[in-house]
């Protein structure tokens, strides 16, 4: 699955996944408050399935949205931060 991300440069050792509540809002509530951030540490804010600019595909679970952030990161340890919907995500 392919999720749209929103990225700021940073060190990659120093990555701070952010989900979105919803779940059907998208990052874009979250950029200026965490965009100090950046710099400072590497910042991904991806559009869950279904949201945003991320493609709508079934099934639009936790599950499913779980797995599509995994396989986003890879095997990167990362720290997540997530609001609302995206804190069950996270």
């Amino acid at each position: 699955m392919r999720l749209y991300v929103r990225e700021f440069d940073g060190p990659a050792d120093r990555t701070l996944l952010v989900i979105h509540g919803g779940p059907d809002w998208d990052h874009s509530y979250l950029v200026e408050p965490l965009r100090e951030l950046a710099g400072g540490r590497r910042l991904l804010f991806p559009d869950l399935r279904g949201c945003g600019r991320s493609p709508v595909v079934d099934p639009l679970t936790p599950d499913a949205m779980v797995a599509d952030l995994i396989e986003l990161i890879g095997s990167s340890a990362v720290d997540v931060l997530g609001f609302s919907y995206g804190g069950l995500i996270a």
